[in-house]
């Protein structure tokens, strides 16, 4: 479905999960006016850099990639200068300060592979695999809390039978969440979306699952 708002979008993103979400976005025709991401990794036996794969498709569609290492004063005074109508962050990695969530018009949202307020936190999908039958994307306007602000859309899926490997759900999800992305993005704008306020009281935290 190609775009027919030409909205300004700043997207904020790193990983692979985060790479498909864009991809969404620029097959959609999205007018993306520029990218931020994490700072590339050492990595293999010469430890060189490796730029994030959100970074290298930025860079393949000659968007503008900024990599700050920290939201200061200069950092946001030049997101300011960019004029975005809307910031999308998924899988970025950073904490966003309160002047940069109140800086775009229509919010910054996010896309959170779990079915929020179930498995805020760091590694929402490793722990599906782990602990649950069902999961799922939620799409939500960022406040100041960990996966705290109010829902736009979910969408529930199963998941598929063990073995599952975290690459296959994060692709599966990823198309889900890039999908859901597109179809909401106008009917926000439109005003045809009333954000829900999540039940907190229901709300389960998962910590990184790292690689042991």
């Amino acid at each position: 479905m190609k775009n027919p708002i030409k909205l300004r979008i700043v997207f904020m993103g790193t990983s692979s999960f985060a790479a498909t979400i864009l991809e969404a976005l620029i097959q959609a025709e999205h007018h993306i006016v520029s990218v931020y991401t994490q700072k590339g990794k050492k990595s293999g036996r010469n430890q060189q850099i490796t730029p994030s794969k959100v970074k290298l498709l930025a860079q393949k569609n000659n968007y503008s990639v900024f990599e700050p290492t920290e939201f200061n004063k200069e950092t946001i005074e030049k997101l300011k200068e960019q004029k975005p109508d809307i910031i999308i962050v998924t899988a970025y990695g950073k904490i966003l300060p309160k002047a940069v969530l109140d800086l775009p018009g229509f919010g910054v949202l996010n896309i959170h592979p779990s079915l929020l307020p179930k498995l805020r936190g760091a590694s929402p999908m490793q722990s599906a695999i782990l602990t649950e039958d069902k999961t799922g994307m939620t799409i939500m306007l960022m406040d100041a809390g960990m996966d705290h602000g109010a829902i736009l859309e979910q969408k529930e899926l199963d998941i598929p039978s063990w073995p599952i490997k975290i690459d296959e759900l994060e692709n599966m999800m990823a198309q889900i969440g890039g999908q859901m992305l597109i179809e909401v993005i106008p009917k926000w704008i439109a005003g045809e979306i009333e954000a829900q306020e999540q039940d907190h009281d229901k709300a389960t935290y998962i910590d990184k699952i790292d690689k042991k």
